[in-house]
């Protein structure tokens, strides 16, 4: 791993309680984290039992609330500790899932997904190879790519490595087919609003 990437994994240490599970029906309640969950759930609804890869899954909050509608998800997540509580959220509920451990573009992951899904992992990504990075989940998505990108300087967030903008959104994905973008913004809170984008492989 390079000294980058070593970076990246220091920056984004978590320090869980002892006995850390998920729990996925608190999220629905934070703004962010709920609209992304109606919003997923919006951009799946005419693809029943769709499989879905979710880069950056986090502890799998949102891949659970899938799963139990009847989706099929594989998580990929950086940070071990929230991979691990994933397994034994799935483990202890009887629940279909697989998570990878690591870097997505250091994976060996080739296995098709009917959709690709990365919520606020691309501006951690350096600029110059966000390129490659998408060309490397539009090769395992059939169907369609959905992200999230903060509306946030990179600058007030030392874990960010580029700015997102709507401009720099369009130069990079502006040319796909049934290219969409939204933007959502949290009132009352200090979260930053998001871009939303989905397109159609």
């Amino acid at each position: 791993m390079d000294s980058r990437r070593e970076e990246r994994l220091q920056a984004h240490t978590v320090n869980l309680p002892p006995g850390y599970l998920p729990n996925p029906e608190q999220h629905l309640s934070n703004m962010r984290d709920g609209f992304h969950a109606i919003w997923t759930l919006k951009q799946l609804e005419d693809m029943q039992h769709a499989t879905v890869l979710d880069i950056g899954c986090y502890d799998g909050w949102l891949d659970f609330l899938l799963i139990l509608r009847g989706y099929i998800l594989v998580g990929v997540e950086v940070v071990p500790e929230l991979a691990e509580a994933a397994r034994h959220y799935a483990e202890r509920n009887f629940l279909p899932y697989e998570v990878h451990t690591g870097f997505f573009d250091e994976l060996d992951i080739k296995s098709p997904f009917d959709v690709v899904m990365a919520y606020e992992v691309l501006e951690h990504v350096s600029f110059d190879e966000i390129p490659d990075y998408i060309a490397r989940m539009e090769r395992v998505a059939q169907k369609k790519v959905l992200i999230s990108l903060p509306d946030q300087k990179h600058e007030e967030n030392e874990q960010h490595l580029w700015t997102p903008t709507e401009e720099l959104i369009k130069e990079l994905w502006g040319d796909r087919k049934e290219f969409h973008l939204g933007y959502r913004t949290y009132e009352g809170t200090d979260i930053p609003p998001n871009f939303f984008i989905s397109y159609m492989i």
